[in-house]
């Protein structure tokens, strides 16, 4: 489980990166939004 906390003017870009680096370190990985 990972909880991230960002302004809401920067979540959605915030969110890509995670996303990105999510797949990279565990391809098989749920993102629930």
């Amino acid at each position: 489980r990972l909880t991230i906390e960002a302004d809401d003017a920067n979540f959605d870009e915030i969110m890509k990166k995670v996303v990105k680096t999510c797949r990279k370190i565990e391809p098989d990985c749920t993102i629930v939004l």
